[in-house]
């Protein structure tokens, strides 16, 4: 199952999350996901993810 989550980015941050999706060829949602899982992925990696969280 996916889940939708909305985020309000500065102007900048948006600006280049925009300018790096056109130039990969993605939409700014696509990449943004990636992010989010890359950087979750991370965390867990490094073992600084809660254990007992739940959603």
């Amino acid at each position: 199952m996916s889940r939708q989550v909305k985020m309000t980015l500065p102007d900048a941050i948006h600006a280049d999350l925009v300018a790096l999706a056109r130039h990969q060829g993605r939409a700014p949602a696509d990449l943004a996901k990636f992010f989010v899982e890359f950087a979750l992925e991370e965390i867990k990696r490094r073992g600084e993810f809660p254990a007992n969280s739940t959603p």
